[in-house]
């Protein structure tokens, strides 16, 4: 069960969508994985979309060479619909996620090699994705309460410039509480 932060009854749908996409930019960003493009613009059916280098698409690839990345694409699939229910679990409905967690679940189909080891690897992923969103829930909510619910279209370098800048600020306010506690 995932801890929702918010107990108001009231969440922002824009922002809700801001929270998913920053689940899913700051964990490409924590597992290294290149980022092209976030973004909370709504086109067609979505209310946003973040772009990795090599999360663009579930295509087949040879098992041996890529299960690392496999593996961290999972996660980083995963970790939208996480962060969403974190910031408001009524902002979480059976449509959110449903292509992320389809997206894993063809990864996890390339070198899996049964219907009970895939069920497992999803709970893996789920997990190690929730860690992720938990361990860095605070870059996850300055990115994305920093763009006020609206939108995030910014270069890969601008992007992992902001990621960087808004991790290093929250490190620097941690040192001086730590040091002003003493």
């Amino acid at each position: 069960m995932i801890p929702t932060l918010k107990i108001a009854s009231e969440w922002d749908p824009l922002l809700a969508a801001a929270y998913h996409e920053a689940g899913h930019a700051v964990t490409a960003y924590k597992l290294g994985i290149p980022l092209q493009r976030a973004s909370t613009r709504a086109t067609g059916d979505e209310f946003g979309s973040v772009l990795c280098a090599h999360v663009a698409s579930p295509v087949p690839c040879p098992v041996t060479d890529a299960l690392p990345k496999v593996y961290k694409r999972c996660r980083c699939a995963l970790a939208g619909v996480i962060a969403q229910a974190r910031y408001h679990r009524d902002s979480v409905k059976s449509e959110h996620g449903e292509r992320d967690r389809d997206f894993a679940f063809q990864l996890v189909r390339q070198f899996a090699t049964s219907t009970r080891e895939t069920t497992a690897y999803m709970q893996l992923f789920n997990v190690q994705a929730e860690q992720l969103v938990v361990t860095n829930w605070a870059l996850i909510k300055e990115m994305a309460e920093s763009t006020n619910g609206w939108y995030i279209d910014l270069g890969a370098r601008s992007l992992r410039e902001s990621l960087g800048f808004w991790e290093d600020s929250l490190m620097r306010e941690e040192y001086r509480r730590a040091t002003q506690a003493r």
